[in-house]
């Protein structure tokens, strides 16, 4: 009788093993599956805003281009309306293109990106100890004591 017991729960502890160890697969997979579905949407996602900034270029690219052959529209209206000639409007244009230009060169705005800084090279400029003279704020809260620092000015404010 006994040895029947222990055989059946021998047997039971063996099924339940085995349900633990397919539980645990299952869990794993479904893991597996949602960083799959996560990386999948992550991709559409990447996908649909580069398919939208190209499609945001070539329209701004179609624009630029439509406001060309209307300001050439334009142009050749009253070049027609006016009776001028060509050669006289072509060096009105070149003259207003040139102060166009320097006034563009005057209103450049500096480009923010560090890259292009001359910055010195620390290594090459500061001293060793350089840093070892920089004070931090550790040394500030080993200086203060009971809410106030060894000068005796008060720094903690309660």
């Amino acid at each position: 009788m006994a040895q029947d017991r222990e055989r059946a729960n021998a047997a039971q502890l063996a099924a339940a093993e085995k349900l633990g160890n397919l539980a645990a697969s299952l869990e794993a997979r479904l893991r597996v599956v949602s960083n799959e579905r996560k990386s999948a949407l992550e991709k559409i996602s990447f996908l649909e805003a580069k398919e939208k900034c190209e499609k945001k270029n070539a329209a701004t690219d179609c624009e630029a281009c439509l406001r060309e052959v209307m300001a050439n529209i334009d142009l050749l209206k009253e070049i027609m309306n006016n009776n001028l000639l060509a050669s006289n409007e072509l060096l009105r244009l070149r003259t207003k293109e040139v102060e166009l230009g320097s006034e563009l060169d005057v209103m450049a705005v500096s480009d923010f990106s560090v890259g292009k800084l001359d910055l010195p090279q620390i290594s090459e400029d500061l001293p060793k100890d350089f840093f070892a003279k920089v004070p931090s704020a550790a040394d500030d809260v080993t200086k203060c004591l009971g809410g106030q620092f060894e000068d005796g000015e008060f720094g903690i404010e309660e």
